[in-house]
């Protein structure tokens, strides 16, 4: 483009001096116009046949490097682009967003992808093709395994828990005094009074908790309306153990539990360091009051969520999901939803003319259900 400008300023100067005559005029600009077409020609016709230098972040499942050489997502819809463009791509693996970029300002390559999201600040450096697909934030935790039982013993120290049990052997010993007072002819066959008053206890027992074996029952009348209230205070005080158990089991399970942004009060979340989010991320810690470790990858955010160095990754929702339902499956979970959404697209240094082209090819494939196919292809 900077040799066609040229020829353009040396045309003109040269019109300058040498146009005096109308006929001189009109011939001088039919052969400039001719020269600069053909020059023009030959420009676009040596540019076609070069390869596009397309510098690529890893991340899976827009760009998954294997010894193959690079797929995903971003890898089919950028040779398709070049398909249509009739123009040859040489993929180059740059590791990571910053280098991606940098490569990119510096003309290494001519265009960048990987799960590049538009902003502000990027824009005012680069342009951008049409954006391709709607991303956003969320959340990676472990799976939970549920120790039942050393939750049950938790639940069961519970101050409320306790004065629950205790009103109910208090409930029941009284309760066994009563039989035994209504009752004491049956239980005259005991051995001894200690026995006798054990025989009212299992009575009063067997009545609150409806058990009912049959091997003792109330043979007066007394003790036979006694049974009335003792079971019926029964079942309340036997409800009230069982919603206290379980509703104390459902707290302790849900209290280390991450499901949203405000689960993460007080825990250590882990992000990649270096994303075009790392303000607005600060932002949540801040709101939600949690702290924050950066990691430069997030397969280091992988290895400390497994082993618990961390308890939760914040990281754009794609690559979570593709790793969750991937490698990561037995391990971990995607929670919350995806929130703070944004958009990815290539960045590239083109001229208007040949943007606004490579644009129009990007409609024309996304009518042609493009985006569709690699959606599906991928798991997105």
């Amino acid at each position: 483009m900077k040799n066609i400008d040229s020829l353009k300023a040396k045309y003109l100067a040269l019109e300058e001096i040498l146009l005096r005559s109308a006929p001189m005029k009109s011939l001088l600009l039919m052969t400039g116009l001719l020269c600069v077409h053909l020059t023009v020609s030959a420009q676009q016709e040596t540019e076609s046949g070069k390869p596009l230098k397309v510098g690529l972040n890893e991340f899976p499942p827009f760009v998954i490097p294997s010894d193959e050489g690079p797929a995903g997502f971003d890898v089919d819809y950028i040779k398709a682009i070049c398909r249509e463009l009739n123009q040859p791509v040489e993929f180059v693996g740059l590791g990571s967003i910053e280098a991606s970029l940098g490569a990119l300002d510096r003309g290494e390559v001519d265009w960048v992808a990987g799960g590049i999201s538009m902003t502000p600040k990027r824009e005012v450096q680069f342009d951008f093709s049409h954006a391709h697909y709607q991303s956003g934030l969320s959340i990676m935790v472990p799976k939970y395994r549920q120790a039942f039982f050393s939750n049950l013993v938790t639940a069961l120290k519970d101050k409320s828990i306790m004065l629950t049990l205790g009103s109910f052997f208090l409930f029941i010993t009284l309760s066994g005094i009563v039989f035994w007072v209504f009752e004491r002819r049956q239980f005259a066959a005991s051995r001894n009074a200690l026995s006798s008053f054990g025989e009212g206890m299992w009575l009063s027992y067997a009545t609150a908790t409806t058990i009912g074996y049959g091997d003792v029952t109330p043979r007066t009348l007394m003790g036979r309306m006694a049974t009335i209230p003792i079971s019926l205070i029964g079942f309340i005080v036997i409800g009230s153990i069982s919603g206290l158990v379980s509703t104390l089991l459902t707290m302790e399970q849900l209290e280390d539990h991450v499901l949203s942004l405000p689960d993460l009060q007080s825990k250590l979340v882990a992000y990649k360091s270096g994303s075009a989010f790392d303000g607005k991320i600060q932002d949540y810690a801040d709101t939600y009051r949690f702290r924050l470790m950066a990691v430069p990858s997030s397969d280091v955010a992988y290895e400390m969520l497994a082993r618990g160095g961390v308890d939760a990754y914040l990281y754009d929702a794609p690559g979570l999901l593709y790793h969750a339902s991937g490698e990561g499956r037995d391990l971990f979970q995607v929670v919350g939803g995806i929130f703070d959404r944004h958009m990815y697209a290539i960045a590239m240094r083109e001229s208007p003319p040949r943007l606004e082209k490579i644009r129009q090819i990007q409609l024309q494939l996304h009518e042609e259900g493009l985006l569709d196919e690699l959606n599906h292809r991928y798991g997105l």
